[in-house]
């Protein structure tokens, strides 16, 4: 991930990525926000459970 972010802010580029709630933490520690959370009941459609993806930016870095 060091090498995508690292990539991103030497263009001045935002990343957006779609995590897992088990993710999350390791997108944060990288410099990611959560944006948006998506949550959906399956029992809606015969499933079980809430299927849970979070939207995360990161903005670039500043060089100093």
């Amino acid at each position: 991930m060091n090498w995508g972010t690292e990539k991103a802010d030497d263009r001045g580029a935002k990343l957006w990525v779609m995590g897992t709630p088990q993710a999350i933490r390791a997108y944060e520690k990288s410099g990611f926000k959560v944006f948006e959370r998506h949550e959906v009941d399956l029992a809606k459609f015969g499933g079980k459970g809430i299927y849970s993806r979070a939207w995360m930016l990161r903005l670039p870095l500043e060089k100093s």
